[in-house]
């Protein structure tokens, strides 16, 4: 058989089935090429990528600077509302450690997660020497004390400061709305180091809305005046205050710690509760105490009617 009596076949009986037979190789191939292609669509409804669908990326911007938010929704059935997390300054969002353990901890208790970027620290001080100064060596140069240590800041620089991260801070929290619609119900606001001193002074003076429950690890200010005032902030928190000291904290906050308690005292259990727990780095188990304790007193802020 020729070549034209072939294509005179083709067109007579099989036609259509080679056509048919042609197009459903070419649909086979091209679906194999996109699944090699492609893995991230099937990787999408896979169980084993929970862990990355669970830490959404949101953002928000202040002062002109977009922020990264970490936002772990609800798992399982309970809703009881949204934790907002506030590290320690100088660190992220996503800061390792006690701050990554509760973002993961409380999402499966019925609180999704919010985790903020908290405020930067202050520059380094610049302790400079003058030339005309060398030459007067021995002089009394310094008037401090040989067994104090040197002043960072002077104390008008030291609130230019402490100004600048209570701004950061409230603006923050005021970008929030959209964010927190999502999980409605009551706010837990965890605070940890120099950013929960932040937050009860911007909660005393009725900057920021009030949580239904305020949670402080190791409260502390690396400004002195600040740093004798915590005590006082937190006597006159309205909110349940949960005050978590650590051993191993800050010695700022390990000096206060006696203060606030006894501060407080006038108060009932479910109103304000110092609970001292090892924190250790080294020791991560001791970081479940922190979650166990949250959920102990969020129980009773839960079961409380929504304001």
């Amino acid at each position: 058989m020729g070549y034209h009596q072939q294509v005179l076949c083709l067109k007579d009986g099989n036609a259509m089935g080679a056509l048919f037979t042609f197009r459903h190789s070419v649909l086979l191939s091209l679906s194999l090429l996109l699944s090699l292609l492609l893995p991230t669509a099937q990787a999408a409804d896979d169980p084993a990528y929970d862990y990355l669908k669970s830490r959404q990326m949101r953002a928000i911007t202040v002062e002109g600077t977009e922020l990264p938010v970490l936002v772990r929704p609800w798992e399982g059935k309970n809703q009881h509302g949204a934790a907002l997390i506030f590290a320690d300054t100088g660190f992220g969002a996503d800061a390792p450690g006690l701050v990554a353990f509760l973002r993961d901890g409380l999402s499966p208790l019925g609180w999704a997660s919010i985790s903020m970027t908290p405020p930067s620290n202050p520059p380094h001080p610049s302790f400079a020497t003058a030339p005309e100064e060398v030459a007067r060596a021995g002089d009394k140069q310094l008037s401090s004390p040989a067994d104090k240590a040197m002043d960072k800041f002077s104390p008008q620089e030291w609130q230019q400061h402490v100004d600048t991260q209570l701004g950061f801070v409230e603006a923050s929290l005021g970008q929030l709305d959209q964010i927190g619609a999502a999980y409605p119900g009551k706010r837990i606001l965890v605070s940890m180091d120099r950013s929960a001193a932040l937050l009860l002074q911007l909660l005393a003076d009725g900057k920021v809305a009030p949580p239904d429950l305020l949670v402080i690890i190791n409260p502390y200010s690396e400004s002195p005046d600040f740093d004798e005032r915590l005590p006082g902030l937190v006597a006159v928190q309205e909110v349940p205050v949960l005050d978590i000291q650590s051993p191993d904290g800050n010695r700022a906050s390990l000096a206060t710690a006696s203060l606030r308690r006894a501060n407080s005292a006038m108060k009932d259990a479910m109103a304000y509760r110092q609970l001292p727990l090892a924190l250790n780095i080294s020791e991560p188990d001791a970081w479940a105490d922190v979650l166990s304790a949250i959920r102990g007193f969020a129980a009773s802020v839960k079961a409380a009617p929504l304001n």
